[in-house]
């Protein structure tokens, strides 16, 4: 690789990382109107009602529609294996796609609910097989859903994610619209339907408690997560900093997450944490679990993968600005988690 090619590369990196420094420092909430819904989105973000809906514009283009409640969830179904949703979101991509066919979901974390993303190619604008997705948040019986006023979209799947992961969680569990639920839990629209809730779940009877033998439970903020059960699926590795010896990062199932980082000879430190996220895209919180020094402090750290090229930032706390890592790539993927011995790493 001659000098010239090596910048770019390394100005297209820096190019990356600090639009998803920008997403993570700057931002802002929207409020409906009516306060049916927040959202935290980029600064640089717009929202505007719209025709009974939401247009979100971002920076440098690309249209999404945003609705509210506009479908009524399965009651007890996550969001990636609801039949309503998907067949609401296969609805919207024959809208935009010609020819259109599923192309699988991705589980998407949401605070207080489930979440997903419906993935559906077909004849865009550029080619055959053009993607369209189709996001959901479904909170306490409500919905919130965003898609692309175009396919093929644009390449926003860092900041959506960001955007869905930061709703505000249900207070209390918000209660479903009754309007919608109205035939769902009629008992004589639906016949055998118990007494419930709201959610189509039956209400246990209740029993006081006596406070004395239920304490309340502290949690340590600063406590590492136990990481019993959780199996590592990918493996990360590289460099913080320039001259560290090694970063090595581990990304688990339930949400888990383990690193080791020599920053020195003899200063190794051991993390254990938790992310947010999918496919190389992860916001990740970190708590030291054994250090060879002291003083060593919670770490976060923000990954970013597109088009095979990985980059991404990290802080110590109470740093207010994140700083590049240095060098990272991922070297290890395992295709199967179920079991000892089934998981075959490339």
């Amino acid at each position: 690789m001659n000098r010239k090619t090596g910048l770019r590369i390394a100005l297209f990196s820096l190019t990356l990382f600090c639009a998803s420094s920008r997403l993570v420092l700057a931002q802002k909430t929207f409020t409906a109107p009516d306060s049916s819904f927040s959202m935290v989105h980029p600064d640089s973000w717009s929202i505007t009602e719209l025709a009974g809906k939401y247009v979100l514009k971002a920076e440098g283009g690309g249209t999404y529609n945003l609705v509210h409640d506009s479908v009524a969830p399965t009651a007890g179904k996550d969001a990636a294996v609801d039949p309503v949703l998907r067949d609401d979101a296969e609805a919207i991509a024959k809208q935009l796609l010609m020819n259109s066919g599923y192309g699988g979901v991705k589980i998407l974390t949401v605070p207080g609910g489930t979440g997903a993303v419906y993935r559906f190619r077909g004849k865009g604008a550029s080619s055959d097989n053009d993607l369209l997705e189709v996001w959901y948040a479904v909170q306490g019986g409500h919905t919130l859903c965003l898609w692309s006023t175009a396919a093929p979209q644009p390449d926003h799947g860092f900041e959506l994610t960001v955007m869905f992961q930061n709703l505000p969680a249900p207070k209390g569990g918000a209660a479903p619209n009754p309007k919608r639920r109205v035939a769902e839990n009629n008992p004589e629209v639906n016949p055998g339907k118990k007494p419930g809730n709201g959610n189509n779940e039956s209400i246990p009877p209740t029993t006081p408690m006596d406070p004395a033998k239920a304490p309340e439970k502290k949690v340590d903020p600063l406590a590492p997560p136990d990481l019993t059960g959780a199996e590592e699926f990918e493996t990360y590795e590289g460099h913080l900093v320039n001259g560290d010896i090694s970063f090595k990062l581990h990304i688990l199932t339930n949400n888990k997450v383990r690193a080791e980082w020599e920053k020195t000879v003899g200063r190794r430190t051991t993390y254990a944490g938790t992310y947010t996220g999918t496919d190389g895209t992860y916001l990740i919180n970190l708590v030291p679990v054994t250090s060879a020094t002291f003083g060593v402090t919670p770490m976060k750290i923000a990954l970013r993968s597109l088009g095979g090229q990985i980059n991404g930032g990290f802080s110590m706390t109470n740093e207010r600005r994140m700083n590049d890592i240095a060098s990272i790539k991922l070297t290890g993927i395992v295709t199967s988690v179920k079991g000892k011995g089934k998981g075959k790493k490339k």
